[in-house]
């Protein structure tokens, strides 16, 4: 997977010429390094399949700055470009009072801490509940807050994904239901990566296609279908164990540094201006599940003096290499 390097968009290996979404001639970032190994999902009772490359473990190298600046870019992006793939629900049915009600609201009242925000949605995933953690998140208050301006600015482009994408004004009750259920929408797809990478990365494996036997087609596409619907997975996180926080100095002392580097505070500052935040804390989580430990990443924010999540993955998972793809989520494993 490539990246534009005008606006972070994550492209098609076949898109060679130009970038479909701000027109710029690709001058593309890689999204990995090679020469990486894969993990293996949860173990479930699923058909097999051939293993194939998904997380690849990047070799000790410091990220560049400019890298640094893109990846940014890209986890900003990729929540948006998972919701175009969902159907969002329908928009509000009943007059502007239904849009501002606190009952119709899909987000939940936030939270004390950031670590409170977390250990909710770690509870609510471990009951394989999806309200319960997209409630964890900022929806309403990303997307009354979310400044489409200085977004722009950052991007240096408009491309009608971004009105697709529900990134609205939300100057009417219209256009604030829209933008709220687009921004539910891209949590959803978030949620979505998170889980399939645990328990089939081969087939997420970097947002390259899964191609089926020319000759078998029907029966590899039923053993995907029957892999993706399988209730083992509900079974399995019940037994999911959250062990402790763990600090990203902990993980890599390399990653630390240029965390805490100008250009990367910078960076974090500008999202913190797009997104209407006041504060930003990214979070590890070290997690159980099955027989595998795997760390969880969170970036969370505050919107007065509550925390809501703002995305899997952060600014953590990209310091470390985590895929974009993966949902904020990999083996601890990974990271030795």
């Amino acid at each position: 997977m490539i990246f534009c390097s005008k606006c972070g968009k994550a492209l098609s290996p076949a898109i060679v010429k130009f970038c479909d979404n701000c027109g710029t001639q690709v001058n593309c970032v890689p999204s990995m390094q090679a020469g990486q190994q894969p993990f293996q999902p949860i173990r479930t009772v699923t058909p097999q399949y051939p293993p194939q490359p998904n997380i690849v473990k990047r070799d000790k190298k410091p990220l560049s700055a400019v890298l640094v600046a893109v990846l940014l870019i890209v986890s900003l992006l990729v929540g948006l470009v998972a919701g175009t793939f969902l159907v969002a629900p329908a928009v509000l049915d009943g007059g502007a009072e239904a849009a501002t009600a606190q009952d119709a609201r899909i987000e939940g009242s936030g939270f004390e801490t950031a670590e409170d925000a977390v250990m909710a949605y770690l509870d609510a995933l471990r009951e394989t509940s999806l309200d319960g953690m997209i409630s964890t998140f900022a929806i309403e208050s990303h997307a009354e807050n979310f400044d489409l301006v200085a977004q722009l600015e950052r991007l240096q482009a408009f491309h009608p994904s971004i009105i697709f994408q529900g990134q609205l004004p939300t100057t009417t009750h219209f256009t604030t239901a829209i933008a709220s259920h687009g921004r539910q929408a891209q949590v959803a797809g978030q949620i979505m990566m998170q889980h399939s990478t645990l328990f089939f990365p081969h087939l997420v494996d970097e947002g390259r296609p899964t191609v089926l036997d020319r000759d078998n087609v029907r029966r590899d596409a039923q053993r995907i279908v029957n892999e993706l619907g399988s209730s083992s997975h509900e079974d399995v996180m019940r037994s999911m164990r959250f062990l402790s926080f763990v600090t990203l100095e902990s993980v890599s002392a390399q990653a630390y540094q240029f965390y805490i580097s100008e250009v990367n505070q910078e960076n974090i500052r500008r999202n913190l201006d797009i997104i209407g935040a006041q504060k930003q804390e990214n979070v590890i989580a070290r997690v159980e599940i099955g027989n595998e430990v795997y760390l969880f990443f969170f970036e969370v924010v505050s919107y007065g003096d509550s925390w809501f999540i703002s995305s899997l993955q952060g600014n953590h998972g990209i310091l470390l290499g985590v895929s974009a793809f993966n949902g904020g989520v990999a083996p601890e494993s990974y990271f030795r």
